[in-house]
């Protein structure tokens, strides 16, 4: 999870790709491959990415999917490829990964997001939380929905460094999408419940693969909150969390519970102020959910007659 990575306040530093082909000539290669890096070319260009930021995200992508290309260089080090023949199925296999790496930022990023890469670093999370203020949401829902389209386009991370990597600064322009979403009630949804007598909402959504939803709903401490979400088995997780104005993050004392499999929850509430339910759909496929939200108001039991003399004697 994002909270648990080291926070980098500088952008990725540009260096030299490795991957990318040494010495390129038009004549040095076929025509599918000449027609192929065109391809990539023209596609990348279209997004306005610069040939350093993008060579370098299908670098750390290639080299992560051979590693033990990573010790066969010179000196034990990286190998880089060349336009020499023998090299050609090591480039094929890189360009694949910039084929399917563009399709996903075509199809799953703003371009506003895109402009960002090369630029993103820590810092920007004060400016995604001045953003989501408006909603009542907080960046524990900004990670969530973050982490989960991240973890669907790009598989899980192990490495807890990756944010000052290249492919962090996806990460990034994820969260820079995330934030713009919950601000503009395209993520996110203010529940008016828990008062005018209104005790109950039922809330129906559609996901799409690794998208979320966060739900605000101001309560009152004394209220009991009851969650009953309903949706494919296995393809959720479901979060609360308190109000993180008058607790202390590092005591962990703002969740009650975080990418949880479980679907259904009833408490006591015993701080006033806004919650956050959010719901993210982890399977590969699209998904329908209903969420019923219910909260009710303690009430003390009715005093025997005689009782609260005996109780003052």
């Amino acid at each position: 999870r994002s909270t648990s990575a080291p926070v980098t306040n500088n952008p990725v530093p540009a260096s030299a790709p490795v991957g990318e082909t040494v010495g390129y000539q038009e004549g040095d290669f076929s025509i599918e491959e000449s027609i192929r890096r065109q391809e990539i070319r023209n596609r990348r260009e279209a997004l306005a990415i610069s040939k350093n930021t993008f060579d370098r995200l299908i670098d750390q992508q290639f080299y992560t999917a051979y590693p033990a290309l990573e010790r066969s260089g010179p000196g034990g080090g990286r190998k880089a490829l060349s336009n020499a023949p023998e090299d050609e199925p090591l480039r094929i296999r890189w360009d694949h990964i910039a084929l399917e790496t563009l399709e996903k930022l075509e199809n799953n990023f703003s371009q506003r997001s895109l402009d960002g890469l090369g630029n993103y670093s820590g810092s920007d999370r004060a400016r995604w939380q001045s953003q989501i203020d408006a909603a009542k949401a907080s960046l524990r829902s900004l990670d969530d929905l973050t982490d989960s389209k991240f973890i669907s386009l790009f598989g899980p991370v192990a490495d807890n460094n990756f944010l000052e990597k290249p492919m962090g600064q996806l990460y990034y322009a994820i969260a820079d999408d995330k934030a713009r979403a919950i601000a503009s009630g395209g993520a996110s949804e203010n529940i008016q419940i828990g008062i005018d007598n209104i005790t109950r909402q039922d809330l129906n959504g559609r996901l799409s693969a690794g998208e979320g939803r966060v739900y605000t709903l101001q309560l009152t401490a004394g209220q009991i909150l009851r969650l009953n979400l309903n949706a494919p088995a296995d393809s959720t997780l479901f979060s609360l969390y308190r109000p993180d104005s008058q607790l202390n993050d590092r005591e962990n004392n703002t969740t009650i519970f975080a990418d949880s499999e479980q679907v259904t929850w009833s408490g006591n509430i015993n701080q006033t102020g806004y919650y956050e339910i959010v719901v993210v759909n982890r399977s590969a496929q699209p998904i329908d959910f209903q969420l019923a939200v219910s909260v009710d108001s303690i009430v003390e039991p009715p005093v025997a007659p005689g009782e609260t003399d005996t109780a003052e004697d």
